[in-house]
């Protein structure tokens, strides 16, 4: 059964934008499906594009995610997980996560020296701190939460408090991670060809998705639903050439790792 956490966060009152083009092909020709609740008891509508993007249609604007995710957000997680969820307690989740990940991107990162890494929404800075012990690259942090960033602080790495729209980077990275957070975007199409502007002519990207063929699942802060076909997509029009496609075990989770085309 579907849990009703509008008590916590009322949404309804929240989905104030409405999109007017398709993020990936730009068209205005969508199919509209009928109001549905998420998997937090949330009232949305979802939309598929003709190009098979799904996203909802209307969705809470920028400021009211930022409100959302700095309020009820973690309750609402660990709600739904029956177990807390915080900055400390995503941590081992994380380790593992960054050992996989680290052993994927081993013969991409053997080829050349990298020496700086930028983690976007990289949350405490594990995967980031990892990751930078393991290849010796120096590791940023970007991530809207401030408790996050302080774990990510004391791991020794340089924390930009924040989102990859607001984001002006002064310099070309070698390595750029979108662990677990493309999803959450408003503008993936305009973040990943920023990401594209600021990627060293020689450096790794990596991003991954929740597949929506495999999960089916609508959550209020997936503003997007991906599958492999629409992120190869994106990826291709954002001017990026997959080198390697991978799923997770768990069979939900698709890696790209990806150069610039």
């Amino acid at each position: 059964m579907v849990q009703d956490y509008t008590a916590i966060f009322d949404a309804s009152a929240h989905l104030l934008q409405c999109q007017t083009a398709c993020n990936l092909c730009g068209k205005a020709d969508i199919e509209t499906r009928p109001m549905t609740r998420d998997r937090y008891g949330f009232a949305v509508r979802v939309v598929t594009c003709e190009c098979g993007l799904v996203y909802l249609n209307p969705r809470m604007t920028k400021e009211a995610y930022k409100d959302f995710y700095q309020g009820p957000y973690r309750a609402l997680v660990s709600a739904f997980n029956g177990r807390e969820i915080n900055a400390q307690t995503l941590k081992p989740e994380q380790r593992e996560y960054a050992q996989r990940l680290g052993d994927l991107l081993q013969p991409y990162l053997d080829r050349f020296m990298a020496q700086s890494l930028l983690d976007i929404g990289g949350s405490t800075g594990t995967v980031a701190a990892m990751l930078g012990s393991r290849f010796k690259i120096s590791g940023t942090v970007l991530d809207p939460s401030e408790d996050e960033l302080k774990e990510a602080s004391k791991a020794g790495l340089t924390t930009i408090l924040g989102t990859m729209e607001d984001f002006t980077p002064d310099k070309r990275y070698d390595l750029i991670l979108l662990c677990q957070t493309v999803d959450h975007l408003l503008d993936i199409m305009g973040t990943l060809e920023k990401i594209h502007d600021c990627l060293a002519i020689d450096g790794l990207f990596f991003v991954d998705i929740v597949d929506f063929n495999v999960t089916k699942e609508i959550k209020i802060d997936h503003p997007f639903n991906l599958t492999p076909k629409t992120m190869k997509a994106y990826l291709d029009k954002a001017g990026f050439a997959v080198l390697k496609e991978h799923r997770a075990d768990d069979g939900k989770h698709v890696g790209f790792v990806c150069e610039m085309a």
